[in-house]
């Protein structure tokens, strides 16, 4: 028989920690089994979201874990079923993120992260085992779960080129690499800058001799609340606010945009399927860097 998805605590996937959302998502398919979900099941869950306000980014996330357990356990158990999950459509409708509920440190903070990060003891241990991970995330704009699933051979140190192409998950304690990223524009070969060669250098003596890249002293995976508590402890550290591993790829967006990066460039950068989106996160910065070109003008005034 197919497997159900009723007991949602199962899933060690929870631990993205999107609360209550969660619970709701996993709502649909209680007592039913897999193949008797439909996508007008999955459509109709998304578009209620939608009418009740959930911002898109939260939509999102909950289509993205039912979609990642019905994929997990088609390929389990050999189930032959067409994914329900398919050419699903967020409502255009759906409410995005306000712009203050997006995150991210300012260069001041950026630096006390990273030197707290890369601290070491008086033996010249470093002081976070795999803190070079904090500084990759922030030059790297990835996210969390593609940092879990990177190997070494998505790492070419010669043209410094790093590959994302997929994608971990955790489900029943397991790490569970996809093939995949969030969306097929999440596939994308980004150069590598000096500071995240730095951090691959560094993090290759420590575990280069495993297959992934963020790995245990034991070589068993990293499961991603241990990297949050890892960047909890390193904020407190550097005395800056926890906002999260996730705004790291918004300081990195920041960043970019600081330094004058098209919106295009960032969105491809970012994996973002598309540059509206890049848009609906990152407006405030996009008008910031308007009204500070503007501003720049002011040095061409001239005493008549």
């Amino acid at each position: 028989a197919s497997p159900s998805l009723r007991n949602p605590t199962s899933f060690c996937y929870k631990s993205l920690l999107f609360g209550e959302l969660l619970q709701v998502a996993i709502a649909i398919c209680e007592n039913k089994r897999i193949t008797n979900i439909t996508h007008s099941d999955i459509q109709n869950f998304v578009n209620d979201l939608a009418a009740q306000g959930v911002a898109k980014s939260s939509i999102q996330k909950a289509y993205q874990f039912i979609n990642a357990c019905i994929r997990y356990f088609i390929i389990q158990y050999d189930i032959d079923f067409k994914n329900p999950c398919e050419n699903i459509k967020i409502p255009k409708n759906a409410k995005t993120k306000e712009n203050h509920d997006i995150k991210f440190y300012n260069e001041e903070e950026v630096k006390r992260i990273y030197k707290e990060a890369t601290r070491k003891h008086s033996n010249g241990r470093p002081y976070y085992r795999l803190g070079w991970a904090i500084v990759l995330l922030i030059f790297t704009g990835m996210r969390r779960e593609e940092l879990l699933a990177l190997t070494w051979d998505d790492v070419d140190f010669e043209n410094k080129i790093l590959y994302i192409n997929k994608t971990t998950i955790w489900i029943d304690n397991k790490a569970i690499d996809q093939e995949t990223t969030k969306t097929e524009s999440g596939k994308r070969k980004i150069n590598i800058s000096e500071s995240a060669n730095q951090a691959l250098i560094n993090l290759k003596l420590i575990t280069g001799g495993c297959k992934h890249i963020m790995t245990t002293e034991n070589n068993t995976r990293v499961n991603p609340r241990n990297l949050d508590r890892m960047f909890r402890n390193i904020c407190d550290a550097a005395n800056v606010e926890r906002n999260g591993v996730h705004s790291l790829r918004h300081t990195f967006a920041s960043m970019l945009f600081a330094q004058g990066a098209e919106v295009q460039v960032v969105s491809k950068l970012l994996g973002h399927s598309s540059t509206t989106i890049t848009r609906e996160i990152y407006i405030h910065l996009i008008n910031e860097q308007k009204e500070e070109a503007i501003s720049s003008l002011d040095k061409y005034t001239f005493d008549i």
